[in-house]
Order: C-alpha cells, then structure tokens, then sequence
C-alpha cells in the first residue's frame, strides 16, 4: 500500500529453473510456449501449484491478502481458469487475472464482454497490466470496469528527472480516480520514486524496493523479515 506500507497482494511468476542455465526468465520461454502451444498449460499450472502453496502458507501462518496471475484473453474464455480461482477464494484470498492492455483492442465482442461480466460476477478482480503500453481507450476502460490499472514500469524508470514521466503518470492517475478504478504502479525501485508516487495519489507499489522475485519459501522468509502481520483477521 502506498501510503501504509502494508503488504496488499503477490503477483504469482513464472520462471524455468534449469540445472544446466540456472533461472531462466519468461521473456526468453514463452515466445516459444506461445509457438508450441503450451501456454494454456502453463497457466493451468500456475494456479495448481498456487493452490498447493497457499495451503501450505496458511498453515504456516501466512495469509495473503490477494494473490494475482498473468491471463491471456484464450484462458479468460476457459471456464476451468475461473473454477481453479475460485477454490483460492475458498481459501479466504482474494483472486485477481492480469490482462494486458492490447485485449482491450483487440477483445471488442461481445462474448468477450461477457465473459468479463462473469469473472466479476465470480468475484474475481481484473487488472489491466502494463497499462501505458498500449492504446486503450477512456470509453474501452469504462466498457472494461477493471478493478486496478497496472502502470507500465517504463514510465516509472526516470520520474525522478522527468517532467513528462511525473505528468504522465499524474494523468493516468487522475483518469483512474475519475472512472473509480485503482492504480498500482510498477518498476518502484527508489525510495524517492515511492515517495512522488505517494504524492500523486497511486494506490499500490511494487518493485524491487520492496521485494524481488522469490522462491516459496523466500517468500516466508521475507515476510517474517519484514515483520508483516498476516493474520486473517487483520488483513
């Protein structure tokens, strides 16, 4: 939370753990998922495993209050993507799918509005990622309803020089705030960045200056660190 400091959510990452290359980030494994076709599988697995974890977590004593996936506009359409979120809202956790700005353009039907309605009705959040990145429309947000605009961190990279980035980021703000929609800002990775962010009236931070990437059980590790409480109750 921007003005807290409170942990609000987790963002669930792939990345391929090779013995022979070590970590290897999504950037380079998923063009060619994408090619063979596995990514709906990918995503499946995604959640699958987050169900394990999670359990795991709470008997640990950590409760996250949101956890989020990256969706394709293919996985939206697959009732089997909400059945598999909703047994982790049965878990007491917020659920939200990620969707890229680009869907909004290129996902104009009906039925894909629909299917919207529905993930909704579900009780699961959307959240339009690396907002910024794209061309979307004020109407195409208003027809949306997302719950959260994600800010592209590439216009968070250099708002501590930058006139523009600052302005930019104050815009998409105040267009959010206009239509009732959240705003979590990516890339925040200096304390000073925080602070303007805060300043502008962003919701959410995520970033290096919190947290990077982590294992499961680093992920423990880190909020015990940090002194966080997760109890359910509190959240």
């Amino acid at each position: 939370c921007a003005q807290t400091g409170c942990l609000v959510g987790l963002e669930v990452l792939a990345r391929w753990v090779s013995p022979e290359r070590g970590i290897i980030p999504p950037s380079r494994f998923m063009p060619v998922a994408e090619q063979i076709r596995v990514v709906p599988l990918i995503d499946k697995r995604m959640l699958e495993v987050t169900c394990d974890l999670l359990s795991d977590w709470q008997a640990k004593g950590f409760y996250p209050p949101k956890i989020s996936f990256n969706v394709s506009a293919d996985r939206l359409r697959d009732w089997d993507m909400t059945r598999t979120a909703l047994t982790l809202q049965d878990k007491g956790v917020i659920v939200a799918f990620e969707l890229l700005e680009s869907i909004l353009l290129e996902e104009e039907d009906a039925v894909f509005r629909h299917r919207l309605d529905q993930v909704r009705e579900a009780g699961i959040e959307i959240e339009i990622d690396d907002f910024g990145s794209g061309h979307a429309s004020i109407l195409g947000l208003q027809q949306a309803r997302p719950n959260t605009l994600k800010i592209d961190k590439r216009l968070t990279q250099d708002i501590t020089e930058a006139e523009q980035s600052r302005e930019l980021i104050q815009s998409i703000v105040g267009i959010a705030q206009a239509l009732r929609i959240k705003t979590t800002v990516e890339g925040v990775e200096t304390e000073e960045q925080a602070q303007l962010l805060r300043d502008m009236g962003c919701d959410v931070l995520q970033g290096y200056l919190f947290a990077r990437p982590l294992s499961s059980r680093d992920m423990l590790c880190w909020v015990r660190d940090s002194g966080l409480d997760s109890r359910p109750n509190e959240r």
